[in-house]
């Protein structure tokens, strides 16, 4: 925004007075079955590197070695899921993901 800060910054200020700030800070809802994908790429974005110039994607790498030290088992859709999710969030880091 052209105040210097993000739209989710001005939903927080907004939420104790407006119902439809509180809905937005809520997003979408995630499709049935699909939540522990994104549990997983909550997981996966607290440890996300950084370069110093920002943070970096999560590399295929990383993925792997979280579902090797997780006991975690992916399907391809699954990896797919997760390098989309990460793809967006680099574009708009607001979207969530603990943030």
């Amino acid at each position: 925004m052209q105040d210097g800060h993000t739209y989710r910054e001005h939903c927080e200020r907004a939420a104790f007075l407006s119902a439809r700030a509180r809905e937005e800070l809520q997003g979408p809802e995630l499709p049935p079955g699909c939540g522990y994908v994104w549990t997983w790429f909550c997981e996966l974005h607290a440890a996300r590197g950084g370069n110093g110039y920002g943070p970096n994607p999560i590399s295929y790498a990383e993925i792997e070695a979280w579902a090797r030290l997780t006991g975690r088992h992916l399907t391809p859709w699954e990896v797919a899921a997760l390098r989309v999710l990460d793809q967006v969030w680099m574009v708009e880091p607001d979207m969530g993901a603990g943030t």
